[in-house]
């Protein structure tokens, strides 16, 4: 007896809106509310950008000291006519090896990679590069799209592998941008994600795009794609800022990513083709090992106790410190941060290279999180 009248209340309203206006005006509007409901209720393209995207989504399998592991994403890209794989700088944190599953083999095999470089423009990107060329080469790059042309409101779809899930996927809207400090890429730390530590050569007012979407980020998903409906990649997944709750998921802008990228890329292309003046042996800062042990593993490995002092110094003000600077024809024993002495002007021998391998062995078997640098 209550929803008779009101069915008749509503369908007076409408008659009576219908004569208010022209019929061609009334059809038009009474359509467009249908196409929208429609499209509202459609969600078919997910699936479809899954289906095109996933494939080129690796699982990044970091292990730093004490063998801890952890896991990110990245995906691949293709620069330079080569396949490489972009991820998070801090999901390849200075210090660490690196190790990719891939989805063609459901996951099933580690692939050996190396870190190509990290972004020197301070983005949270690095540049992966796997070892095996023949399995590099059969991969499929995803392309960029022009995040300028995304309106807010503009579906996206974030792709990764967040902990206990492989192959996940979200789907929300661009709900704005904003521009944030500059990530430290060399000492592979984010203070506002999941890592920590401070580095020494990008500028506090460098500035960094992003993308904030309410599409869900999980721990694991750093380094993947945020896709739009065509399946191209609009951002790389980074961050999340609980103060903002669901609409804390910031992706670093696609346009700056790629460029990010193709920068690292030439650098070592650039770097390939002269003499290599010097190889520095780098400590990088880390959560888990105590100043006592750290200081007892560098004077084991052959470090004065005041040059041991020096370096962790180094690594604890700055996110790093130089361990050795090995040069042509001879080993520097430079400590600290400074880098100080004139490097060598011909090409680093077999025996000075070898030489560094076996003190980052050392080093990297004692727990602590180091690294070779190559300078050209």
């Amino acid at each position: 007896m209550i929803a008779l009248p009101l069915f008749a209340l509503a369908l007076g309203a409408l008659l009576q809106d219908r004569a208010a206006q022209p019929a061609g005006r009334w059809y038009a509007r009474v359509r467009g509310a249908r196409v929208a409901v429609a499209a509202s209720l459609d969600r078919g393209f997910v699936s479809e950008v899954y289906d095109a995207c996933s494939p080129s989504v690796a699982l990044v399998l970091p292990r730093g000291v004490r063998n801890t592991t952890a896991q990110g994403s990245g995906f691949v890209v293709a620069i330079g006519g080569d396949n490489y794989i972009l991820t998070s700088a801090h999901v390849a944190a200075g210090g660490t090896t690196v190790g990719v599953a891939l989805p063609a083999d459901g996951f099933a095999a580690r692939h050996g990679a190396h870190v190509v470089g990290r972004a020197p423009g301070g983005e949270d990107l690095a540049i992966l590069s796997l070892d095996d060329a023949e399995v590099a080469g059969g991969l499929t790059p995803l392309e960029f799209g022009d995040p300028g042309a995304l309106r807010p409101g503009s579906f996206v779809i974030a792709l990764g592998h967040p902990s206990g899930i492989l192959g996940a996927v979200t789907l929300g809207v661009l709900s704005g941008r904003v521009e944030l400090p500059a990530f430290d890429s060399a000492a592979g730390s984010a203070t506002r994600n999941d890592g920590d530590g401070k580095g020494d050569d990008v500028a506090a007012s460098a500035m960094v795009p992003f993308l904030v979407t309410d599409a869900a980020f999980a721990g694991g998903m750093s380094g993947g794609p945020l896709c739009g409906e065509d399946g191209r990649v609009y951002g790389v997944n980074t961050l999340v800022d609980g103060r903002l709750r669901g609409l804390g998921n910031l992706a670093i802008s696609g346009d700056r990513a790629r460029r990010a990228a193709e920068t690292i890329v030439a650098r070592e292309k650039a770097g390939a083709r002269s003499i290599c003046r010097e190889v520095r042996l780098v400590l990088y800062n880390d959560r888990f090992n105590t100043r006592a042990r750290v200081l007892g593993a560098l004077c084991e490995a052959g470090l004065g106790e005041e040059e041991a002092n020096a370096v962790m110094m180094g690594a604890h003000t700055s996110g790093r410190g130089i361990v050795r600077i090995f040069r042509a024809g001879a080993v520097a024993d430079v400590v600290g941060d400074d880098g100080r002495g004139e490097p060598g002007t011909t090409a680093l021998t077999d025996e000075v290279v070898e030489a560094a391998e076996r003190l980052r062995a050392v080093l990297a078997a004692a727990d602590l999180l180091v690294e070779l640098e190559r300078v050209y």
